[in-house]
């Protein structure tokens, strides 16, 4: 796959901190025209659909399961906690979508599905930027991939990038999030919304290496 240009890396780079960019507004400054990263375009069904009617679309297919009541309550507790979180994510103003960067993701990811025979799954991904600093990448258990604009700006190629989704789709193709959920159902409390998806989506050393082999085989193949 083709090398990031320095172009994207600058905006990248850029959008991790404005003020001291707006403060040296000059025409000689190459960040003159910089202009903050913003959402664009038609707003995603993610952000318009309550949390409550999300979960309860959950839990009405778990309901249809044949799986054990244990299961089932196990299922729907992970289902509600899983879609709060996410939901509070969206709404926290740090989610990208539209804009540079988030159709970059996009277009990367749209790439590995389609050489990849995943069709069960493709239409259930959808794929953000998250506008923090700290370098990491979620899949959450309904299908929302994020990944930070701290980790973009440290990617050297778009291969990484590739690998980095591909190990992603691979967690939720896995469903590790919820055989993780069913090991542990408590973690220590906070209040930022990044470390209550960090808690949430938090995986095993083999539940790591599962995804990074099975993602390694989904991006050779795209």
């Amino acid at each position: 796959m083709s090398v990031f240009n320095t172009g994207f890396l600058v905006f990248v780079c850029a959008a991790l901190s404005p003020g001291l960019l707006v403060a040296q507004s000059t025409k000689t400054n190459p960040f003159y025209d910089y202009k903050p990263a913003r959402c664009a375009g038609a707003v995603p069904a993610d952000f318009k659909q309550k949390s409550s009617e999300k979960a309860e679309a959950a839990k009405e297919q778990i309901r249809n399961k044949r799986i054990s009541r244990t299961d089932k309550k196990q299922e729907a507790e992970h289902a509600v906690t899983s879609s709060f979180a996410v939901d509070e994510m969206l709404s926290s103003g740090q989610v990208l979508f539209g804009e540079p960067m988030s159709v970059y993701v996009e277009q990367v990811a749209e790439r590995l599905l389609k050489e990849n025979d995943q069709k069960e799954i493709t239409d259930k991904l959808r794929f953000y930027v998250l506008k923090s600093h700290v370098p990491n990448a979620y899949c959450t258990s309904n299908g929302a991939v994020l990944v930070s604009v701290g980790l973009l700006s440290r990617l050297e190629n778009e291969a990484q990038l590739a690998f980095i989704l591909a190990h992603e789709i691979q967690h939720y193709a896995l469903k590790h999030s919820l055989a993780e959920f069913k090991k542990i159902k408590s973690t220590a409390a906070s209040d930022r919304v990044e470390d209550k998806l960090a808690q949430i989506y938090s995986f095993s050393k083999e539940n790591e290496t599962e995804a990074d082999e099975n993602g390694f085989k989904m991006m050779r193949q795209a």
